[in-house]
């Protein structure tokens, strides 16, 4: 979990709505950010909004991007 600034304003709509950034110092800090939000009904739940940095030569979001988030969010 993060405190930075930057992020927090950002995403500020996704935090009071009760979403939790997750990062860490490590390659998931460089790709994400990636949040997460433990739901009565569903379980505990990621979400990974996309930015300009997360695409490539075409404006689609990068595989290896996805695939960094589905590996966090899986464990």
């Amino acid at each position: 979990v993060t405190t930075d600034p930057e992020l927090e304003a950002d995403f500020q709509d996704y935090l009071r709505d009760g979403w939790t950034i997750v990062t860490d110092d490590g390659f998931v800090g460089l790709v994400g950010p990636f949040f997460s939000k433990e739901d009565p009904a569903d379980g505990l739940r990621f979400r990974f909004p996309t930015r300009r940095k997360h695409g490539n030569r075409n404006g689609v979001c990068q595989g290896g991007a996805l695939v960094t988030f589905a590996d966090r969010a899986l464990g």
